[in-house]
C-alpha cells in the first residue's frame, strides 16, 4: 500500500530538458562538492551501530473545514542494527494500539524496516530496501522487485538530476561544547529527465564545519520520462504525496546518525485535494551504541598518512536488505518500557507542516490555477429520502500570485428524484490568520443536533433503507470573517439573509434494502430571516470518540431576525487522556434556543443513534438540552501482541493486537420545554403510531428529568470493537445486549 502511494506520488509533467544552472553561485557549488565528498561514503572508522527506536504510526483523516481526525494509532518499540555495508535489521519488541474503527495493523504493509538508517551514500532506499532473505514457497530466494531508491541530493551523479540554491546559514546549534553553524541547501529536481527517476525536493541542512548532513526535509516524487496511460489516469483519480523530515544526531563527536524521523504519506481523491488523509510515521532513535574501528578512528583524528592506503568504505549505490523481524508473541506481551504516551507524537503534528515544500497544486503561491473541486464527497454524490440520488460537480480558481490569498469556488448538482438544483459558491481572501469571505447557496441542511465529526449525511445507510436524519431546504447568503490559529483555536463570524422551507420526501425506501420504509421528515417553520452566527473552536482536533489526547471544545451562537426570529446557543467540551493502561474520556454538550414562534428546526432533539442510544430516535425534544457522558477503559495485560494471519493465495496480514479492555460508561441527557412557544414547537414535530396501544402519540416530548444510561463492555482491538450490556436507569428497564464499533 505504501509503495503504491509512493509510485503515485505527484509526478512533475513531462517538460523540455532543464538548461538552468546547476548551482545558484560558485560558492554554493564548492560547498556542495565538499559535502558530497564527505557524505557519499560511510566514515571509514564507522562499522555500524545499534539503537532503540520508538515509532508511532497514525492513520489521519481531514474532513474539509475541520481539523485532522486521528482514526487509529499504533506504537511500536524496536531494536535496530545497521552495518556500513548497508545491511539493516529492525526488530519489533513492543506493540500497543488504539483505534476508532476496525482496520489492519500497519505491519500488514510495512513488511520491511521503515527507519531510514543512514543519510550517507549515493542512493536512499527509504524503508523499501530489497529484502533478499525472503523465500518462495519452494524454499528458493526470490528477487523482490518492490524496491524504491531515490537519487541522493549529494550523490556522484547529482548534477544530472538536481539544481541547487541557497547556501545561507540558518541556525547555530551547540553540541558537545562546540557551536555548529548550519547551512541550508535547497534542492530542486531538473525538468525533462529522460527516464523515470525517484528524486528528492526540499531542503538539506549541513554542518558548515565538517559538512555532515544534519537534517533533510521535503518531498519524494517521481519525475522524468513519459508516464503510461494507467499512471496518468491513476494520478487524476488519486493524488498521493510523500513527505519526510529526517534529523540526525552527532554521536562520538564524529558521526551523525538518526535521531528523529517523520514520514508522511498523504492522499486525496480526485477533486477533493483539501480532504486529505493518510499515514503518519514518527520515529525517535535513542541509546545509540557505535561499532567503531578504534585504530582507524585514531588515525583519522591524527590525520595519519596511512589512511591513503586504507580500503575505501562501502558505497550504497545499490540498496541492501532492510529486514523487519517481529519478536515472538510472549516477548511483545511483556514489553512495557514506553517512553512517550500513546498518541502524543501524532497529536503534536499536522499535515499542513509540509505546505512550504508541497507540490504546486497545494502551494498558496504560483500562477493562477483552475482545478476540479469538491468540499466533501457528498458534493459529487449522495443519497437521502428527500433528494433521492444527487450528483454534482465543482471547480475552484485560486489566483495565488495574481491576488495572493484569493479563491473563488462553486459546486452545483441535480437531485434526480426531487428534480431540484442545489449548490453553493464562495469567494474568500486570506491574509495571514485572517480570512474574509462571501458565500451563497441552496443546500439541504441537517437539523440533527450534537453531530459527530464525520456526520454529514447518511448516504450508505440510506441506500439500504435507513435515513436517521431530518432536513431543511435552506437558501442563504453570507459575508464573514474568520481567524484561524491552527491547532489552538479558530473564530468565525458571519451574517446574511436566509430562507427555510419544508422539504418533502421523494423516495419511500432505499434501492438496496428496506427496513420498514423511511420516516417522514420532521416539521419546518418556513420563512425568511436575517441570519447572524458566531463560532469559536478551541483545539478543534480533539474528540472523545477519536484517539487524539487533549481537551477541546466549541461555542456557537446563531440568531435569526424576521420570520422566524430566534436565538440559539450551543456549547461542547470534550477530553481524552491516557494514564498507563487506563484511558479516560469525557464529553459534555448543551444548548438553549428561544423564540416566539419557535422554529421546530431549531429545537434540540435527543435519542437514538450516537446520542442517548438507549432511547428511541429523537424521543426527547425541547428549547434547552444537555448531553454528557464519560468512559473509563482499562487495558488488560494480556493478548497485547498483533495477530499474524495468512491469507491463502495472497499474503500475510497483521491484525492489531486484540488488547482486551474493560470499560464502564455513563451517558445522560435531558431536553426541556420552558415556554408555551417551546411546547408548541415540540408538538408540531408530528405524531407516530404507538405499536403497544395503536394510538397516535407525539414523535418527541420534553424529558421531565435527566435520563441516564450505563453500559459495561469488553472492548477489543484498541477499543474499535465492543460488546456488552447497557441499561437505561429507569424503573423496570431491562439490560440490553449492545455491540458497537468505535470509541
Amino acid at each position: 500500500m505504501l509503495l503504491l502511494l509512493l509510485q503515485l506520488a505527484a509526478a512533475t509533467p513531462v517538460a523540455a530538458p532543464d538548461s538552468s544552472p546547476d548551482y545558484a553561485t560558485a560558492a554554493l557549488r564548492g560547498f556542495v562538492e565538499r559535502a558530497a565528498a564527505v557524505n557519499r561514503r560511510v566514515p571509514i572508522a564507522l562499522r555500524g551501530y545499534e539503537a532503540a527506536v520508538e515509532s508511532e504510526i497514525g492513520i489521519v483523516a481531514r474532513p474539509t473545514g475541520d481539523a485532522e481526525a486521528v482514526v487509529s494509532v499504533e506504537q511500536l518499540a524496536s531494536r535496530v542494527r545497521w552495518r556500513r555495508s548497508g545491511d539493516f535489521e529492525q526488530r519489533v519488541v513492543g506493540y500497543r494500539s488504539q483505534a476508532a474503527a476496525l482496520n489492519l495493523s500497519a505491519l500488514s504493509w510495512l513488511d520491511q524496516g521503515w527507519v531510514i538508517p543512514s543519510l550517507y551514500g549515493n542512493r536512499m532506499a527509504l524503508f523499501f530496501g530489497r529484502d533478499s532473505t525472503r523465500r518462495r514457497g519452494d524454499g528458493t530466494r526470490r528477487q523482490d522487485r518492490r524496491r524504491v531508491a531515490a537519487v541522493h541530493p549529494f550523490a556522484e551523479d547529482r548534477d544530472r538530476v538536481y539544481r541547487f540554491a541557497g547556501g545561507d546559514t540558518v541556525a547555530t546549534v551547540r553540541v558537545s561544547g562546540r557551536e555548529i553553524p548550519i547551512v541550508r541547501v535547497r534542492v530542486e529536481p531538473r525538468r525533462g529527465l529522460p527516464a523515470r527517476t525517484f528524486v528528492f525536493r526540499g531542503e538539506v541542512h549541513v554542518d558548515a564545519a565538517r559538512h555532515h548532513i544534519v537534517r533533510m526535509r521535503g518531498q519524494f516524487l517521481v519525475t522524468g520520462g513519459r508516464p503510461g496511460v494507467r499512471e496518468r489516469i491513476a494520478r487524476q483519480a488519486f493524488q498521493a504525496l510523500a513527505f519526510v523530515e529526517l534529523e540526525n544526531q552527532e554521536v562520538g563527536e564524529r558521526y551523525w546518525v538518526p535521531a528523529f524521523q517523520r514520514v508522511e504519506l498523504q492522499g486525496s481523491l480526485g477533486p477533493f485535494a483539501d480532504t486529505r488523509g493518510g499515514v503518519r510515521i514518527v520515529s525517535r532513535v535513542r541509546d545509540v551504541v557505535l561499532d567503531e574501528d578504534a585504530a582507524l578512528a585514531a588515525a583519522v583524528a591524527a590525520r595519519s598518512p596511512a589512511l591513503a592506503a586504507a580500503p575505501l568504505a562501502a558505497d550504497t549505490l545499490v540498496p541492501s536488505p532492510h529486514r523487519l523481524v517481529v519478536a515472538p508473541r510472549d516477548s511483545l506481551e511483556r514489553f512495557g518500557a514506553w517512553q512517550r504516551p500513546l498518541g502524543a507524537e501524532t497529536a503534536a503534528t499536522s499535515g499542513d507542516d509540509f505546505l512550504d515544500v508541497a507540490p504546486d497544486r497545494l502551494r498558496p503561491t504560483g500562477p493562477p490555477r483552475v482545478e476540479p473541486w469538491g468540499e466533501r464527497t457528498s458534493d459529487v454524490f449522495r443519497y437521502n429520502r428527500i433528494e433521492g440520488a444527487f450528483t454534482g460537480i465543482g471547480a475552484r480558481l485560486r489566483l495565488r500570485d495574481r491576488l495572493p490569498g484569493a479563491t473563488v469556488a462553486a459546486t452545483a448538482g441535480w437531485a434526480w428524484s426531487e428534480r431540484t438544483v442545489r449548490g453553493r459558491a464562495r469567494a474568500e481572501l486570506r491574509r495571514g490568520p485572517w480570512t474574509t469571505f462571501a458565500a451563497a447557496g441552496r443546500t439541504l441542511d441537517l437539523t440533527n443536533d450534537f453531530p459527530t465529526l464525520f456526520d454529514s449525511g447518511s448516504t450508505l445507510a440510506a441506500l439500504f433503507g435507513r435515513d436517521d436524519h431530518d432536513y431543511v431546504d435552506r437558501r442563504w447568503a453570507a459575508v464573514g470573517v474568520e481567524r484561524d490559529m491552527g491547532r489552538l483555536w479558530r473564530l468565525r463570524a458571519e451574517t446574511g439573509p436566509a430562507r427555510d422551507a419544508m422539504p418533502q420526501a421523494t423516495v419511500a425506501r432505499g434501492p438496496f434494502g428496506d427496513v420498514g420504509g423511511f420516516r417522514p421528515n420532521r416539521a419546518v417553520l418556513e420563512g425568511r430571516y436575517w441570519r447572524s452566527a458566531l463560532r469559536l473552536d478551541v483545539a478543534p482536533a480533539v474528540r472523545a470518540d477519536l484517539v487524539r489526547p487533549g481537551v477541546g471544545g466549541t461555542l456557537r451562537w446563531t440568531r435569526g431576525d424576521g420570520g422566524p426570529t430566534f436565538d440559539r446557543v450551543e456549547a461542547r467540551l470534550e477530553a481524552r487522556r491516557q494514564w498507563g493502561p487506563w484511558t479516560g474520556t469525557a464529553r459534555a454538550e448543551g444548548g438553549v434556543v428561544r423564540g416566539d414562534p419557535l422554529p421546530p428546526q431549531q429545537l434540540f432533539e435527543l435519542g437514538g443513534g450516537e446520542r442517548l442510544a438507549g432511547y428511541a430516535y429523537k424521543a426527547f425534544a425541547g428549547d434547552r438540552a444537555a448531553l454528557f457522558g464519560g468512559q473509563a477503559m482499562y487495558a488488560l495485560p494480556v493478548l497485547r501482541a498483533p495477530w499474524r494471519v495468512r491469507v491463502p493465495g495472497w499474503r500475510t496480514v497483521w491484525l492489531p493486537s486484540p488488547a482486551p479492555a474493560l470499560s464502564v460508561g455513563l451517558e445522560g441527557g435531558w431536553a426541556g420545554a420552558s415556554s408555551d412557544a417551546a411546547r408548541l414547537a415540540v408538538r408540531s414535530l408530528g405524531d407516530r403510531l404507538d405499536p403497544a396501544t395503536g394510538a397516535l402519540v407525539p414523535v418527541s416530548r420534553p424529558a421531565d428529568r435527566v435520563r441516564l444510561s450505563v453500559d459495561a463492555r469488553l472492548r477489543l482491538f484498541g477499543g474499535a470493537l465492543s460488546m456488552g450490556v447497557a441499561r437505561a436507569l429507569e424503573r423496570g428497564e431491562p439490560w440490553r445486549l449492545v455491540i458497537g464499533t468505535g470509541q
